[in-house]
């Protein structure tokens, strides 16, 4: 596999410490200048195809192929402002979206949002405040007269920055999956959003052979290797289907 990371990420903490886990995992990664800011895409080095007629893998000439999975790393802070955006503006979610499918035609973008959790838990605690604030003021008595004690009584600084509706953004998170086909994923900190590309170089490595094993399959539900208990013999895999029935020991 080859990893290619936007400029944008060359230098910053996400960008360092995937290029360590690419260098674990024994992946090239390089950088390039993206009209997109912290974007992923990954190659890949072919060296056989699968022969359906035969069944089996069979060398081919070596040649790199492009990946159709493209990952957009954004911060909180970026995904809400392009929530909040006008649709006609340029930085609005709807046309980020489209200029990544502009680019990168028949892609399937995955957004990795970093730290939206906390974003959402202090934009809840924002609201409280501001709630708590407004009615702390309207309990106030206008009378001039009022004791001196109350009157240094101290004050609840009023919320700079409005606090946004909740409902707004999962209606965003929603119209990303529904409408866009979008993947999303959810990470705290640059750490973590390393790991996770890390993750999603290893899925999308392993894609063509879960595929040839899902078309392979004649069943219509099939299953992971490892999901579910293998019995030893007839009697064992029958206990153990009995097992998975409630209240049956």
């Amino acid at each position: 596999m080859i990893v290619d990371l936007a400029s944008t990420l060359e230098g910053s903490s996400v960008g360092n410490q995937t290029v360590e886990f690419m260098k674990r995992l024994g992946v090239e990664c390089t950088f390039f200048s993206s009209p997109v800011s912290n974007l992923v895409k990954w190659r890949r080095k072919v060296v056989a195809t699968f022969n359906e007629t035969a069944g089996y893998w069979e060398p081919c000439p070596h040649h790199i192929a492009q990946e159709e999975h493209v990952l957009c790393l954004l911060t909180a802070q970026e995904f809400v402002d392009m929530v909040l955006a006008p649709e006609d503006e340029g930085d609005s979610l709807d046309l980020h979206v489209a200029k990544i499918k502009s680019i990168h035609h028949a892609c399937k973008p995955i957004y990795l949002i970093e730290g939206l959790t906390a974003w959402m838990r202090k934009n809840k605690n924002s609201r409280n405040r501001a709630y708590q604030a407004e009615v702390l003021r309207q309990m106030e008595p206008s009378n001039p007269d009022q004791p001196a004690r109350q009157s240094r009584k101290k004050t609840n600084k009023p919320e700079t920055t409005p606090p946004v509706d909740d409902d707004e953004i999962e209606d965003a998170l929603l119209q990303l999956q529904i409408t866009h086909s979008c993947l999303i994923h959810h990470t705290n900190a640059a750490a973590e959003s390393a790991e996770w590309i890390k993750n999603f170089t290893e899925h999308v490595s392993t894609i063509p052979y879960r595929r040839e094993r899902m078309e392979g399959n004649d069943s219509a539900f099939c299953m992971d290797v490892g999901q579910v208990k293998t019995g030893e013999d007839k009697h064992d895999t029958f206990v153990k289907m009995l097992q998975e029935v409630n209240r049956v020991t």
